[in-house]
């Protein structure tokens, strides 16, 4: 008896079938699987099912460890290139990218404060030339405060390997972002230099020459590469305007990279995942000292008592941060240190006023950049009516931030009393 074919569709070749590929390029690439679903115009639970797929086949346990790992499909032209670059091959800058709030502002600023070339604008991005070296903006909610710098490689893989091999942190393997219609790919890696701040290789593999064939063999023909782009349908847009362009070239000492038109636009995808990434790499340095900074500001709240009980309005407000909002019952926000002092030296003036704190607590987050003290109060006044002493009991929230001097202060300031309780009545005094 005949064996029946096994159902489902014939194993493949290489490791990863082609949708998984073009997930798992977009994972290296820094998309969430949201963005991945949106750009491939695909269900977000096909990006998950091909994630975990990924992950299983390869054996990875993460999707950063997915985003570092350097494999290269069988289809594309990478692999089958043989590199001829000796040492390091890092070749010259090509492009700049920073982020602005206004396009149209930097643009304006760029071009005539500067005298910079506009070379050309897209809705939220514009380039132009320094020198041989180009500019990129991109316009975003929260520009960054650093920029990117693309380096161009003759071989990208080597290079990864031998910078990681320098013990230079990257934030994503070699992967390509975009396959031209002539076969031709560009690629991408990120990493970050020693102070966090990131950096991206940047390649184009030629296509591979077509083999000779003879007329017999010409038919059928190759089946070509799967197109593949990390571009959504607003890069392709604006990819298109830029066909006067395609072969743009940016010469420098001899060495001619081709920067195309495809591979510009996709620069603006990978700009923001770049700089988050960087973010990241640099916040997983060894985890703050909590102990020490729900010390420090717990000494300083008891400081800060102790210059309020002494009177003194001035040294009372120098706890406080440049930016701190007050919120107290009963009377209208506090909104610099200037309107606390105003407050302080009333109370000051009261020769009655003071505070004592018990249940004391400091939470520190565990990045280091904010703590949260927290008591219960008792804080006694002239009554305005009676002229006499009076004392309120309430709970007395401060968050600290730390300050370029390296000091902590304080930000938000709540306090909420707590009334007493209502005495009622019962049933035998209402006889």
């Amino acid at each position: 008896m005949a064996l029946r074919n096994p159902r489902g569709r014939p194993r493949h070749a290489d490791i990863l079938t082609p949708a998984e590929w073009r997930v798992v390029e977009a994972v290296r690439h820094g998309l969430s699987n949201p963005q991945i679903a949106r750009r491939q115009g695909v269900s977000l639970d096909a990006v998950k099912y091909h994630v975990a797929n990924a992950l299983a086949k390869l054996g990875l346990t993460s999707r950063a460890e997915l985003r570092r790992w350097g494999g290269v499909s069988r289809t594309s032209v990478l692999s089958q290139a043989r590199s001829t670059a000796k040492g390091l091959p890092i070749g010259p800058l090509a492009q700049i990218a920073r982020t602005v709030g206004d396009i149209e502002a930097a643009s304006a600023w760029y071009r005539d404060i500067l005298g910079l070339e506009l070379l050309y604008r897209f809705p939220g991005m514009a380039f132009f030339r320094l020198g041989e070296i180009r500019l990129y903006l991109q316009e975003t909610a929260k520009p960054a405060d650093q920029s990117i710098l693309y380096f161009s490689v003759s071989d990208i893989q080597q290079a990864h390997r031998e910078l990681a091999d320098r013990g230079v942190i990257f934030t994503s393997a070699p992967h390509m972002i975009h396959r031209r219609a002539d076969g031709g790919e560009d690629w991408m890696a990120g990493f970050c230099d020693n102070e966090g701040r990131p950096l991206a290789l940047m390649h184009h593999t030629p296509p591979m020459a077509a083999p000779s064939l003879s007329p017999q063999d010409a038919a059928p023909r190759l089946r070509q590469p799967h197109k593949f782009s990390i571009l959504d349908s607003h890069d392709r847009w604006a990819s298109r305007g830029l066909s006067h362009l395609c072969d743009l070239m940016l010469d420098s000492g001899g060495s001619a990279m081709k920067l195309t038109k495809l591979a510009s636009v996709t620069l603006s995808v990978a700009l923001a995942a770049s700089l988050a990434a960087c973010a990241k790499t640099e916040a997983a340095k060894p985890a703050a000292d909590t102990a020490k900074i729900a010390e420090a500001v717990k000494a300083d709240a008891a400081q800060l008592v102790t210059d309020f009980n002494a009177h003194d309005a001035t040294k009372s407000v120098s706890h406080d941060a440049p930016q701190t909002v007050g919120m107290f019952h009963g009377a209208p926000n506090v909104n610099s240190p200037a309107e606390d002092l105003e407050i302080t030296k009333k109370q000051a003036a009261d020769t009655s006023t003071h505070v004592s704190v018990s249940d004391e607590s400091v939470d520190v987050a565990q990045a280091g950049d904010m703590a949260i003290y927290r008591a219960t109060y008792d804080y006694t006044q002239t009554d305005p009516k009676t002229k006499k002493p009076q004392t309120e009991h309430g709970n007395w929230l401060l968050i600290y931030k730390p300050q370029p001097d390296g000091s902590w202060k304080i930000v938000l300031s709540m306090i909420s009393d707590t009334p007493p309780a209502t005495k009622t009545a019962s049933a035998a005094d209402k006889k």
